[in-house]
């Protein structure tokens, strides 16, 4: 499989796009260098709660204009609901992680999820299987829900289609640029078809890729 999903091209301009990536827990806003990118992988996993069941039908172009927090944000990929139903005892989520020189691999597993929230299991592990990182969170669905929730002004949508573990896919490409600093950009892509974390994050700082986070098969290792 190709694991640079955003080489795939976009569904509605047949242009190039950049490849994309993610990891660990505590959401912090994105800094201007790569040393921020690596404090930024909290917020980039946390995203990995965003799994949802995708609703059909309304204009697939974009989420429903409903999944807005705010109302000067860009609507989210999912509802709270839509995470507090996907994301049941025992779900388990898995991405490569690339940043830097290293590369890792990421697993989450949600645990004693209830009506306001759930635990989310953390490991980290280098890919001959070593731990290195561990940790355990408890979060309300709303607040998993918020961490896709991007200003309209700074954020772009656009359909998606390309290939990944799963095969071929259409989804949506969230573009989020850095107000202080344009140079400095997120890209999500979320699928529509599939209750999960964003198949591919990627980090770029003055158009270089800082981090990258790409879906892996959960039963996978590496």
């Amino acid at each position: 499989m190709n694991n640079r999903l955003l080489d795939a091209r976009p569904k509605d301009g047949g242009r190039t796009r950049r490849p994309i990536s993610c990891a660990s827990l505590d959401p912090e806003s994105l800094d201007k260098s790569v040393a921020h990118a690596r404090g930024h992988s909290a917020e980039l996993l946390a995203l990995l709660f965003l799994s949802a069941c995708v609703s059909s039908g309304g204009n697939q172009d974009r989420p429903p204009e409903a999944n807005r927090m705010q109302a000067d944000h860009a609507p989210t990929p999912y509802t709270s609901d839509q995470i507090r139903e996907q994301c049941r005892d025992g779900y388990v989520v898995r991405h490569r992680i690339e940043q830097g020189d290293e590369t890792t691999v990421s697993t989450m597993r949600f645990e004693k999820s209830d009506r306001d929230g759930c635990t989310v299991v953390q490991e980290t592990r280098s890919l001959d299987g070593q731990l290195l990182r561990s940790s355990e969170q408890r979060s309300t669905w709303t607040d998993l829900c918020a961490h896709a929730s991007f200003e309209s002004a700074n954020t772009t949508i656009e359909s998606w289609l390309g290939a990944t573990w799963l095969g071929q896919r259409r989804g949506w490409l969230y573009t989020v640029r850095d107000a202080d600093n344009p140079t400095s950009v997120r890209r999500f892509v979320f699928l529509r078809d599939l209750a999960g974390p964003p198949a591919e994050m990627v980090v770029e700082n003055d158009g270089r890729v800082v981090f990258r986070m790409t879906a892996i098969d959960p039963a996978a290792s590496r």
